[in-house]
């Protein structure tokens, strides 16, 4: 498929993820199945996938959490970025239709991003251990929305989770067996002081 904004400018770096449901002790479960992301020219493509029902999401873009020393840390970004959306304009898995991909076949999913300001989220980790690998989630309700640019300082615990569009969040924190969820809500302001 192809991914452009409301311009029709195709996006890079996107990442589109494909999603199974399970049910897992009586509970409906989404997984992440595979993941691609988007070229220079916005098209993005998932090979070798098994016959079955998918939910297709755009969910921020490539980048990961980067850990720097010093003080100066790397940019992303140009300050506008999208709230996730599934195949079909859904913005939750309660609220779209599956693809089904039969034996064989191929499926074209495009997508048209709606893009807008986004912000940064500044703040501190707590019992953090230098040098360690960080995870981070941005989730909306159940919805993980992928915190996929973030910086962390290697040294201090000091991150930046960039663009970010307004909205209720929990940050997801993970390092090694640790974790923590805080509330943040972004309006059309950067966020600081979270810990």
């Amino acid at each position: 498929g192809k991914v452009v904004d409301q311009d029709g400018t195709p996006l890079p770096l996107v990442n589109i993820v494909a999603i199974t449901v399970t049910i897992e002790d009586g509970l409906r479960q989404s997984h992440p199945y595979v993941t691609a992301q988007t070229d220079d020219r916005g098209i993005y493509r998932l090979g070798g996938q098994m016959p079955g029902r998918y939910y297709m999401k755009a969910s921020g873009r490539g980048g990961g959490a980067y850990v720097y020393t010093g003080d100066i840390p790397p940019r992303y970004g140009d300050g506008e970025s999208f709230a996730d959306v599934y195949f079909g304009g859904g913005a939750a898995l309660d609220a779209t239709t599956p693809v089904t991909l039969d034996p064989g076949a191929e499926i074209h999913a495009d997508f048209t991003l709606k893009m807008e300001p986004s912000y940064k989220i500044w703040g501190a980790l707590m019992n953090f251990v230098p040098q360690e690998a960080v995870q981070f989630e941005l989730r909306s309700g159940d919805e993980d929305v992928s915190a996929s640019r973030v910086i962390v300082n290697g040294d201090t615990g000091r991150f930046e989770v960039q663009e970010a569009v307004p909205g209720a969040y929990t940050l997801h924190v993970t390092q090694d067996n640790t974790s923590a969820d805080v509330p943040v809500t972004v309006g059309r302001a950067d966020v600081t002081g979270v810990v």
